[in-house]
């Protein structure tokens, strides 16, 4: 929990109310809303009052984020953050204030606009951090080759309903792994918390970023949660729910995958106006799998999708709502409302080798990065779990480790190598007779 105080060089000092900011991963905010489900008037004026009792014993000037751990109706000092932070458009939306033009005046000398009792928080405020990472919050780089945003304006009093979407995303734009992974920030204010919470739903499925991976979909799914729609989630909510927020992600996708991955894969090669009485067999690679399909073509754009084990299916491309974009050679990024997905045609690629246990022949880079580590050489037996390729993105490292044992056929990149996500890192063969298991 934490409370925006603003203080003047003329002794004036008040608070702006209180941020909830539970939803965290990695010790970082994806999340925030003000005011906080846990927080009634009365903890309200006690937490205000202790944070700008502390700003003026510091003799503080400007705006600052007193930081609390709440429990019940206790709370804790963690720490002051002296600035304004990236979620005080949440506070500025429920006071009709802009904090940043607070800032200005304020350094000018000015005093403070306002007192206390002036203050008034309407409504209900949430932002969520739209970030360069994927379900399991491994950051990505690349290039924005798609971007579409949703209609936003600037909060007013008067406007309840309206959306801020602060970024400075546009196609062709790069995302480098120099900076922090965050592309911008979606901002609703509506007069209830679920209004809030249904408007912002609405605005990241009608988000568009395409070519690199984003925490879109996962943004929305959390804040359809149950326990986050009811105002429970705590500072543990994504380490007692992310598994199945990302297994409901997956099994969204596997869903829409084949109609959307034959949108994408058609878009560019578009289907004959004329039937074809012959089937025509696809082979398409997705969360690591391959699916086997054969798709005839029955003229007016109409599809009849065939798969082992199903009833055949017939799709009318293009698909509604649907898009997508090329990332590499038969390899596409797809979106449609709530779902992202990416899909590789493995049609022309040699039908798959019995390689190590499990299945396992190569390891793919499932992000953008740079290889800083290869703790393993050709010929080296593994086990399962064992490190074969450390990457590097956003300033952090990630281990790769093979899924299974197995035997190092060949290593395909080297340290210092800048890799993109698909690409095979290293190939793999059957565990060798005596290896360790």
């Amino acid at each position: 929990m934490e409370v925006q105080v603003f203080a003047d060089a003329h002794g004036g000092c008040i608070h702006l109310g209180e941020r909830d900011c539970s939803v965290q991963r990695r010790h970082q905010k994806i999340i925030e809303e003000a005011p906080s489900p846990a927080v009634d008037a009365a903890l309200r004026e006690r937490m205000g009052a202790c944070a700008v009792a502390l700003a003026q014993a510091a003799g503080y000037v400007g705006a600052g984020t007193v930081e609390f751990l709440l429990d019940g109706a206790e709370f804790f000092l963690m720490e002051m953050n002296t600035r304004l932070q990236v979620e005080h458009p949440v506070t500025e939306a429920l006071t009709g204030l802009d904090l940043v033009e607070w800032q200005i005046r304020v350094a000018r000398g000015e005093a403070l606009p306002l007192t206390q009792d002036q203050v008034h928080l309407q409504g209900h405020a949430i932002e969520v951090r739209l970030c360069a990472e994927d379900a399991h919050f491994r950051p990505h780089t690349g290039r924005v080759l798609q971007f579409s945003a949703p209609p936003a304006t600037a909060f007013e009093r008067s406007a309840m309903g309206a959306l801020r979407f602060d970024h400075a995303l546009e196609e062709g734009a790069e995302v480098t792994p120099h900076y922090d992974a965050m592309l911008g920030k979606l901002i609703v204010h509506a007069p209830t918390r679920a209004e809030a919470i249904a408007a912002l739903v609405r605005a990241l499925h009608s988000t568009r970023v395409l070519g690199l991976p984003t925490n879109r979909a996962f943004l929305a799914t959390c804040l359809q949660h149950p326990v986050f729609a009811s105002g429970r989630a705590l500072v543990p909510f994504l380490a007692e729910h992310a598994q199945e927020l990302q297994q409901l992600l997956s099994n969204n996708e596997l869903s829409a995958h084949i109609p959307s991955a034959l949108s994408a894969i058609f878009a560019s090669n578009p289907i004959s106006d004329l039937p074809c009485a012959l089937g025509r067999p696809l082979r398409l690679r997705h969360q690591g799998e391959v699916h086997s399909i054969a798709v005839r073509e029955l003229g007016g754009g109409r599809l009849q999708v065939e798969q082992a084990g199903a009833e055949p299916v017939t799709l009318q491309l293009p698909q509604r709502g649907v898009y997508s974009v090329a990332v590499g050679p038969r390899r596409w990024h797809w979106q449609t409302g709530g779902v992202d997905g990416w899909v590789e045609d493995a049609s022309w690629e040699p039908a798959a080798r019995a390689g190590a246990a499990g299945g396992a022949t190569e390891l793919r880079a499932p992000f953008n990065g740079r290889v800083v580590a290869l703790p393993v050489a050709a010929g080296q037996a593994l086990t399962a779990g064992d490190t074969v390729v450390v990457i590097e993105s956003m300033k952090l490292e990630h281990s790769l480790a093979s899924p299974a044992a197995a035997t190092v056929a060949e290593l395909l990149v080297a340290p210092g190598q800048q890799v993109s996500p698909g690409q095979v890192l290293a190939r793999f063969a059957p565990a060798t007779q005596g290896a360790p298991a």
